[in-house]
């Protein structure tokens, strides 16, 4: 396949090689060929967006659409913007200032170039995800008695109503702080999870799922990963994952993979690490009929790969595995740090990262 041909399946400014060898170039930031430095990035199949540190100043947004020859600049300035996802022509993000933790959801119609808003309110917004018209993001703040807690909120953006609340999490003084991860959306179904610090370094967490018709979750599974003490080094990678597509969800947890039909309620190991098998996987994303996850088989077992997450950065692969033939095959072998996978459409967006330099991270695409 040639650049042209690759230039006119994606519409995206991607120096394309093979998936197979792994060898996707990062996005254009602007009209000259360099390399665009970035991370967080989302796609809807036909846009990526990513964020991007504005040396000594900020984050800002940039998005690159179908039929663009460059990245281009949709939110910036001196307030930080992080956590992009995009649906079709609107691109939301997480707008504010970190020192104060004053955060809000923002919005913006890329054919238009209005912008608006989702959430603005005394607590801090964070973690948006956006499907169609519905925005779901993470308001956190205190209760009406002062403690703390985390709500699920989602909000349809065709209409002038009130958000709908979703879970709300609230501060436990005997097991520590909640949290709810960023969600993941796809049509009326969103699924999330519930964290609380149980312990000095043992966190317990809960996947869980809700259609917005419904009135209350479900929870699909549980688990625990260690964000301090001696499993601090393997805790981070041991968090779970997800994603969603219509009536499909993957998830990892423990380094285990799954995939779960909501249409018949069956569940289905598509990797497995245990004592018999290492075959690591993490932050699993599907778009149908392909899976990609983070994958970690080289280091041989948990030791080798606990021994290995001692640096500040891993090599990481990412795999592909495909539902309908049930095969596996290699995304990107020994190319460094590649991370949060996200696929869509024919469309493939990932953070590479070079070991040895942390500040280093590039947004790469690649068609499916």
């Amino acid at each position: 396949m040639n650049m042209g041909q690759c230039l006119r399946r994606v519409g995206l400014l991607v120096l394309c090689a093979s998936l197979l060898s792994g060898g996707a170039a990062a996005l254009a930031r602007d009209s000259t060929s360099s390399i665009a430095p970035g991370m967080s990035p989302r796609t809807d199949g036909q846009t990526v967006v990513w964020q991007a540190e504005n040396p000594g100043q900020s984050f800002d947004i940039y998005a690159l659409t179908v039929g663009a020859t460059s990245g281009t600049l949709i939110a910036g300035g001196p307030s930080d913007q992080f956590s992009p996802d995009v649906s079709g022509d609107r691109v939301v993000w997480v707008e504010g200032d970190p020192l104060t933790n004053a955060f809000d959801i923002k919005g913006i119609s890329l054919s238009t170039k209005s912008t608006f808003t989702v959430a603005a309110t005394a607590a801090s917004e964070t973690a948006p995800a956006i499907s169609g018209n519905w925005v779901v993001w993470v308001s956190s703040g205190p209760d009406s008695s002062g403690l703390w807690q985390s709500t699920l909120l989602a909000r349809d953006l065709s209409t002038s109503d009130a958000p709908i609340t979703l879970d709300v999490v609230p501060y436990n003084t005997s097991t520590g702080s909640p949290g709810i991860f960023r969600p993941a959306i796809d049509g009326d179904r969103v699924v999330w999870i519930d964290a609380t610090q149980e312990s000095m370094h043992s966190v317990h967490w809960t996947l869980m799922a809700r259609q917005l018709s419904d009135t209350s979750p479900t929870q699909i599974t549980e688990g625990y990963f260690d964000n301090a003490g001696p499993g601090a080094y393997l805790g981070p990678l041991q968090r779970p994952g997800y994603d969603l597509q219509g009536q499909l969800l993957v998830y990892s947890t423990n380094f285990n993979v799954y995939l779960l039909n909501f249409a018949s309620g069956q569940t289905t190991q598509l990797a497995e690490a245990s004592d018999s098998s290492w075959h690591p996987g993490q932050n699993p994303t599907i778009n149908g009929r392909y899976v990609f996850w983070q994958d970690y088989s080289y280091s041989g077992d948990a030791i080798g790969l606990g021994n290995i997450a001692r640096g500040s950065l891993i090599r990481t692969d990412l795999v592909g595995y495909d539902l309908q033939t049930a095969a596996e095959f290699p995304a990107t072998t020994n190319t460094g740090t590649n991370t949060n996978p996200e696929v869509h459409s024919g469309e493939l967006v990932y953070t590479r990262t070079d070991t040895s330099n942390p500040a280093s991270s590039e947004i790469h695409a690649v068609p499916v």
